[in-house]
């Protein structure tokens, strides 16, 4: 229920909708709290593309220009 609030607020602000905002930052920070208290924790993960991945990127994309 709190995540889809959450959601639903992100939605209204990024379509230039006023949002309340202690009201956002609440749900938000009562998730966090449910989620610490269930044992979930956040963990930075690394989502830099490696170079293999940069470079096979680039390829498809040439074969596709090539292709049309």
């Amino acid at each position: 229920m709190l995540g889809t609030y959450i959601e639903s607020c992100e939605a209204q602000w990024l379509a230039g909708q006023e949002v309340a905002l202690g009201d956002y930052l609440a749900a938000i920070n009562a998730q966090r709290r449910v989620l610490s208290t269930v044992g979930l924790e956040r963990r930075q993960r690394d989502v830099t593309p490696s170079l293999a991945d940069i470079a096979e990127e680039i390829e498809r994309e040439r074969e596709e220009a090539a292709g049309t």
